[in-house]
């Protein structure tokens, strides 16, 4: 059996926010959407990942979301793969790294991204198709 792709499970063309926008903006689109993650691009240029955990974390600190930007919450460095890597190497990225989460590049920048609960149900279909 080859080993399936990242691409064959990604979440394709994940929203994203800038680096300037609020927290209370960020946290707004992933919770209309229901989503976690999302990706920081400015320009064209990926620079970075916030997730719903890095506002919860900031929140107490600095109270109204609305005064925090997504630069001062953002994760960098972050990982990121190419839509050709294979399942393996992905999560054993997210788990040297110690994340939930991978964002995918491709020729054209941000294709996708890559989550636990995606490899989660990545899992779920190679075994399913190993019992077959």
């Amino acid at each position: 059996m080859l080993m399936p792709t990242v691409s064959r499970y990604m979440t394709l063309h994940p929203h994203f926010v800038a680096p300037e926008d609020s927290m209370a903006a960020a946290h707004r689109l992933m919770r209309t959407h229901g989503f976690r993650h999302l990706p920081v691009v400015d320009c064209g240029r990926l620079v970075g990942i916030v997730t719903d955990r890095d506002l919860r974390l900031l929140a107490p600190q600095v109270g109204d979301p609305h005064d925090i930007r997504v630069v001062d919450a953002m994760t960098t460095p972050f990982a990121v793969v190419a839509p050709d890597t294979g399942l393996d190497e992905a999560v054993e990225l997210m788990s040297e790294r110690r994340c939930d989460a991978v964002v995918v590049i491709g020729r054209r920048g941000v294709t996708g991204i890559f989550t636990a609960s995606d490899a989660v149900w990545a899992l779920t279909d190679v075994l399913r198709r190993a019992a077959a």
